[in-house]
């Protein structure tokens, strides 16, 4: 009887840690349950790679052989010769109106970082930035997207970008804007900010001038802005109009939001602009954009805190929840490149997002290889194919 006893014990000890290893993986992942058939290790044993090939139960294949077969699927699918529509738009081309997606990329905005540059010809976008581009145009093919370079740019640029930035223009929504600090601030709340020169003497001029002209744009026109390292996952249409992300418990996130062109968020967008020209802080990471719209929407919701605004909010704007916007948390960047997780990863934030964020500061140095099943490498099959089946054996 005492064995019995003591072999039930054992038995009850075994499923409890069992079970306490599961629950050590939900919290890694996040507050989302994506590891609920297997364990871990488990996990491992049904999906290892040996030999160069990709072992399952079922059976095996050579991952380079699938990756070929995709990348000979994508490549010369488009090329700028078979082009026959102009690429540039004025901003006198842009309606206004809460459909407009906006992508903005600063690296010459102002004089000092515009000197590496002079001579340049070609698109500056990386892979992935290209493929926040391609995700969003593929998941909106109703609304118009345009692209703000500000880097030179030939009017043959494709002809000196990499191959794959000629993909994006396979969708025929997608357009370049040529960035003009002078059309883009005239008329605006911030025209002072710019006539005064003060984003030259900034100590982040790239990220400043990106968060104030994202804001100036979403003002004069209306629409979404988005960064350049996300990828979006679906239609916008489900999140009607007026909205922002919650990224923690305590801040709202400027990755990707919307505004209408006129209203009460209008408003806000305004007064925000308005204490940007006369506050403006050169030395603050986050405090032109971030941490200044968190401020806001705390004060004009009148509410105490983020979680507050994601249940009520007394003006015309929603704070969407962590999980709708940036599921993955910049503390937990490193789950969309791990080949481990990643089908789980990918799989997680595609059931239950919008758009994921790459937080590319931190994870600018993180490697993805083409065909691999890191969860960054699944997005971008499924979300960029066209960029990502083009740019090499490295994305």
């Amino acid at each position: 009887m005492k064995r019995n006893r003591s072999k039930t014990l054992v038995l009850y000890a075994a499923l409890l840690s069992v079970f306490t290893v599961f629950l050590l993986c939900e919290v890694y992942i996040g507050s989302y349950s994506i590891l609920t058939t297997v364990s871990l290790q488990s996990f491992r044993r049904l999906f290892s790679t040996k030999n160069g090939r990709f072992q399952t139960q079922t059976g095996s294949f050579n991952r380079g052989d699938l990756a070929e077969l995709k990348r000979s699927n994508f490549s010369n699918s488009f090329t700028e010769d078979t082009l026959n529509r102009s690429l540039f738009v004025s901003m006198g081309d842009i309606k206004k109106t809460a459909m407009n997606i906006f992508f903005v990329e600063t690296r010459c905005s102002t004089e000092k970082t515009l000197e590496g540059y002079v001579h340049n010809k070609g698109f500056v976008l990386s892979a992935r930035q290209s493929c926040a581009i391609e995700s969003t145009a593929l998941t909106n093919p109703d609304r118009e997207i345009y692209v703000f370079h500000s880097c030179p740019l030939d009017d043959d640029f494709l002809h000196h970008s990499p191959h794959f930035v000629a993909q994006l223009f396979s969708y025929p929504n997608v357009h370049v804007v040529k960035l003009n600090n002078t059309q883009v601030f005239n008329g605006s709340p911030v025209q002072q900010l710019f006539e005064k020169r003060l984003l030259e003497s900034s100590s982040y001029p790239v990220e400043h001038s990106s968060d104030v002209i994202r804001l100036v744009l979403l003002w004069k026109f209306g629409g979404t802005y988005c960064d350049l390292d996300v990828v979006t996952l679906r239609s916008l249409e489900g999140l009607r109009s007026n909205w922002a992300g919650a990224e923690s418990e305590w801040a709202v996130a400027t990755g990707v939001m919307n505004f209408d062109p006129e209203g009460s968020a209008h408003g806000m967008l305004q007064r925000i602009l308005q204490h940007i020209n006369y506050h403006y802080d050169k030395d603050g990471w986050s405090s032109n954009g971030p941490l200044l719209l968190t401020s806001f929407i705390i004060r004009e919701c009148n509410v105490h805190q983020v979680e507050d605004a994601a249940d009520r909010c007394f003006i015309d704007f929603t704070v969407y929840r962590r999980h709708v916007l940036y599921p993955i948390h910049y503390s937990q960047a490193d789950l969309l490149f791990d080949s481990i997780l990643g089908p789980q990863t990918a799989r997680m934030v595609k059931t239950t997002s919008y758009s994921v964020h790459l937080w590319n500061k931190i994870s600018c140095n993180m490697t993805v290889d083409v065909g691999s099943t890191q969860g960054y490498a699944l997005l971008a099959d499924k979300f960029c194919p066209r960029v990502y089946w083009n740019c090499g054996t490295l994305f």
